[in-house]
């Protein structure tokens, strides 16, 4: 045990509404030796040390410890970076209940919401606490297209990797959508961010926990950044961006879109001034005037079908670009700016790379989730069952005509996609009721994520600065069935569908006592688990994975083997011919 390290725990012994407090007190010894009678209870309360002042109050379950709720930086200014704060706001603070959340795209969590939400939770168990050696840390960034999500989603719950593995788990809050990354010009007279406050925020978050995650027994020179969706996004932009590179030691991006193209910068301030004009504010940089409106009147303003099709709104641009995959990511980092001078797709081509390990991981299915958001952009029942077609040829083919053919110059890729990617086709003839949804899950996933990756990665690997330190992984896992899963996944019994990895990894099936599993789902589950432990823990990568060399094979795993193969070669090759990436 860490000499500075101790420990205070009340017993909770009671239940409901009174809950009668025990006299249970462990506290470690002070000559830095654990007492062997010492025990901490299975459930109740920690209290943590803070210098000589006061102690940080967390919560035990099961055996974890949880602080909840953290503030790693003071309530923000609107549209500017954040710092990062202190240790604690005071001496006493009670971190036994979740921080408020950021806002987003969603009018009911917006209810519950704050600009005061940059704090972060910690998981960790009580036998973990009680080690001697400091132990491995993963900092996991939350998904949501980056205008949605946040660090209290049951999912990422991460109880029962922490009970399995002698490890830290921390999940942070970061702005999103306009809040995290409005484009300020006026910042670039004076040297300083203009955009991309959300990123800002998970640096500031990595700072924090380099700085005081030794008072929860981590190890800082064994952080590991990992997150799903916008969340893997974020990895790969701290993996290129030299000014995040001191606060972490190897990286886990999984289901990253590597192939949704960002808004430049001419593009951002476009889009912020046209939601400036709404707020009747001059332009973009009128911070004055932006920071008396009220978080529901920025929403009105960039949310609404008037805001995003209007003129310069989000949408509008992303359809004259003719970049139809942007539509899902309207409020996103903005690249041409300080912090990020390209999209990660070219920096890595070129060499721009963290020099440490790099797990890229992807569903075989990650577009599946995403036809109704891309293919419906102004909003359509979810379900399938309420039309007859999930995507009919009548929009199919106009959308993939418009997007690939782009001038005499493009002309004739349309074709090939489609012949690439064929409808169902029920008669003799095409017909424009024909079924197109498999063939727009296939180019979606394929082209966004599978064939994007393999891009930039066999150009990585040509270049003198690579470092034979990415490995490329893709899951075929499903969801059991008896796990419930919502509307937008409900092909996922059969498919392997966007941050499957989150279900395995997190385990979080494990805490519902009313869902049951077969053995050998909750065999694999601990199996994954004990994988990525190692690997947090030593940087270990399994012996039948080998990094990638830049000849079209990747790794593909399901839960009874995995192989390495050429993935997608034809189509792959095929997109590359073409060369519109990132201009979809």
């Amino acid at each position: 045990m860490r000499d500075f390290l101790k420990y205070l725990l009340i017993g909770v012994i009671g239940i409901g509404i009174g809950i009668g407090i025990g006299a249970g007190i462990w506290l470690s010894s002070d000559d830095g030796h654990d007492d062997a009678n010492d025990q901490f209870p299975e459930n109740g309360f920690v209290e943590l040390p803070v210098g000589n002042h006061g102690y940080l109050t967390g919560i035990v379950e099961n055996g974890v410890a949880k602080f909840l709720g953290i503030p790693y930086a003071p309530k923000p200014i609107r549209f500017e970076q954040s710092e990062m704060g202190q240790f604690l706001p005071n001496y006493n603070f009670s971190a036994t209940h979740f921080g408020s959340n950021c806002y987003g795209a969603r009018e009911d969590l917006n209810k519950h919401a704050s600009e005061d939400c940059l704090n972060l939770n910690i998981y960790v168990s009580t036998k973990a606490l009680q080690k001697s050696d400091a132990i491995p840390v993963l900092f996991y960034i939350h998904g949501g297209a980056f205008f949605t999500g946040n660090n209290t989603q049951s999912f990422l719950m991460a109880d029962t990797l922490v009970s399995e593995h002698d490890l830290i788990v921390v999940t942070i809050n970061y702005r999103l959508a306009a809040s995290g990354f409005w484009f300020n010009p006026n910042m670039t007279e004076i040297d300083g961010h203009e955009a991309n406050w959300g990123i800002l925020d998970q640096q500031e978050a990595l700072k924090w926990v380099n700085n005081f995650i030794h008072n929860f027994n981590g190890d800082s020179t064994r952080i590991t950044l990992s997150g799903c969706s916008a969340g893997g996004q974020s990895v790969l932009i701290h993996s290129v961006v030299e000014s995040s590179w001191p606060y972490f030691h190897q990286a886990i991006p999984y289901s990253a879109p590597f192939g949704i193209p960002y808004f430049g910068a001419n593009d951002a301030e476009r889009i912020y001034n046209s939601v400036a004009k709404c707020l009747n504010c001059d332009h973009a940089g009128d911070m004055t005037c932006l920071r008396t409106k009220s978080m529901d009147e920025i929403y009105n303003c960039t949310w609404t079908t008037e805001a995003l099709f209007g003129p310069d709104g989000a949408f509008a641009i992303t359809r004259d670009n003719q970049e139809l995959v942007q539509l899902a990511e309207p409020y996103a980092p903005v690249y041409g700016t300080k912090l990020l001078a390209e999209e990660p797709f070219y920096l890595i081509q070129n060499g721009q790379l963290r020099n440490s390990t790099l797990l890229m991981m992807y569903a075989t299915n990650e577009g599946e989730e995403f036809i109704e958001s891309v293919f419906y952009p102004n909003g359509i029942d979810d379900s399938n069952e309420n039309r007859n077609n999930r995507v009919p040829r009548f929009l199919w083919d106009p959308m993939i005509d418009d997007i690939f053919d782009k001038g005499d110059e493009f002309a004739g890729n349309a074709v090939k996609v489609k012949k690439a990617f064929p409808c169902d086709q029920k008669g003799v003839l095409p017909s424009p009721l024909d079924e197109c949804g498999e063939a727009a899950e296939e180019w979606l996933t394929q082209f966004t994520w599978a064939c994007t990756t393999r891009r930039a990665l066999n150009n990585l690997a040509t270049h003198s600065n690579y470092k034979e330190n990415v490995y490329h992984i893709e899951h075929d896992l499903f969801y059991p069935e008896k796990w419930p899963v919502p509307g937008w996944h409900r092909q996922c019994y059969s498919k392997s569908c966007h941050c499957i990895a989150e279900y395995y990894l997190f385990g979080s099936y494990e805490l519902d006592e009313n869902l049951f599993f077969s053995d050998e789902e909750i065999q694999f589950g601990k199996l994954f688990r004990q994988v990525h432990y190692d690997f947090y823990s030593m940087g270990k990568i399994p012996d039948f994975l080998g990094h990638y060399i830049g000849d079209n094979n990747w790794f593909k795993m399901n839960k009874s083997e995995i192989k390495e193969e050429p993935l997608y070669e034809a189509k792959c090759d095929m997109f590359d011919s073409i060369d519109l990436y990132l201009n979809v």
